[in-house]
């Protein structure tokens, strides 16, 4: 077997060294690759922390397998750890990977130097479904996302393919999830256009399906990031309202939303707030709070750049 880093692996057999097939998944490269004792099927670990098992025979994707881990952030934002791309951006991976003798348990070792134990037998049909929604979940959290993500998948069983789609379609969104998986995006500056449309739009699911402060929160902060700042003001009010007081995010964010609107006077009030409210509470020592506020210092009192027009 041979990995190449657009995700495939090629497959020869031997002696005689000729093309078995490859296996294809979209994504990143392998880190390592095992077969089971009896041949019948292979796992593969790739660089995004997913592991999946092929059917050597039809090489057919069966199982598609994935790590749970904790973001980094305030414990209160970190309640969905189903996130497939956040063990990227920390670098997990599975480093190797081994079958047990009778070949219905994988062992993979991973670069946090933990050991993880899988159940590999085969499973069902609507099992085997389930697994590959379950893996797109943990990527995209918006069920139609994932019905749009299982249509465009290779390598995958028609009949899976159609049973995954019929899951994907009858799942419930979780509007916490959704919340946490925009919070990730937003919560860093400098991400791409892109990232933060994708956020804003399931910031805006999260709340419509019920707000909190919290989803307020997200959403206002997605606003900001988007470029529509009065949206921002307006929501990030709405967020502090539902408080006894403003959070110091809700303050970061309104300070920096009202000097992209040419509302210095008022940006500065904001900025003085939250300082104020940094001194007072428990977000001193809290590195994500204190990175908004470098920001917003950076934004209005250094060279952060000018009032905008949105």
């Amino acid at each position: 077997m041979l990995g190449t880093d657009d995700g495939a692996v090629a497959v020869w057999r031997l002696p005689d060294g000729t093309p078995a097939g490859t296996l294809r998944s979209a994504g990143t490269p392998p880190t390592s690759c095992a077969y089971s004792p009896d041949g019948s099927r292979i796992a593969v670990a790739f660089e995004d922390g997913r592991l999946d098992l092929w059917d050597v025979t039809t090489l057919e994707r069966t199982i598609s397998l994935t790590a749970a881990v904790a973001p980094a952030g305030p414990a209160s934002r970190s309640a969905d750890w189903r996130v497939q791309a956040g063990m990227r951006r920390v670098g997990l991976q599975a480093d190797a990977i081994a079958f047990a003798p009778d070949g219905a348990t994988l062992a993979s070792a991973w670069s946090d130097g933990t050991i993880r134990l899988w159940n590999a037998s085969a499973k069902r049909h609507e099992q085997r479904a389930r697994d590959l929604v379950d893996a797109f979940l943990s990527t995209v959290p918006l069920a139609d996302d994932v019905v749009s993500a299982l249509e465009r998948e290779s390598g995958v069983d028609p009949a899976i393919r159609a049973e995954a789609v019929r899951q994907a379609r009858s799942h419930r969104d979780d509007p916490a999830a959704l919340d946490s998986a925009a919070w990730r995006i937003v919560r860093v500056p400098n991400e791409s256009e892109r990232q933060y449309a994708r956020a804003l739009r399931l910031a805006k699911k999260a709340v419509a399906m019920g707000y909190t402060a919290t989803r307020l929160n997200t959403l206002g902060v997605a606003q900001y990031r988007a470029g529509a700042y009065r949206d921002a003001v307006a929501t990030l009010e709405k967020s502090g309202g539902r408080l006894r007081a403003p959070s110091p995010a809700d303050l970061a964010f309104l300070a920096m939303a009202r000097f992209r609107l040419g509302q210095a006077q008022a940006a500065r009030d904001a900025l003085e707030n939250l300082e104020a409210e940094m001194k007072n509470s428990n977000s001193a020592d809290d590195a994500e709070t204190q990175s908004f506020l470098h920001e917003a210092r950076e934004l209005i009192e250094g060279t952060g750049g000018g009032p905008g027009k949105k």
